[in-house]
């Protein structure tokens, strides 16, 4: 509840180039961390990733993608 996740965003963000599109992946079940990439400009996909752990459990993950930042 003290946005330090959106600080420590920020953060990686500024460190980045803006001219090019970041990309990562969450997993779908986690509602919590898409609204929190949502609201720092993060757009869902169609594209999607399973990955069976170890214990034969299934993960699906959807990659969301921040466009680059357009300059004139």
């Amino acid at each position: 509840g003290k946005k330090i996740g959106y600080k420590l965003f920020a953060e990686a963000l500024s460190r980045v180039n803006k001219n090019k599109d970041i990309i990562l992946s969450v997993a779908n079940y986690n509602q919590k961390a898409i609204s929190f990439y949502k609201n720092l400009g993060f757009v869902e996909t169609d594209e999607t990733e399973e990955y069976t752990l170890k214990s034969g459990a299934k993960i699906t993950e959807i990659k969301m993608v921040r466009p680059a930042q357009q300059t004139s």
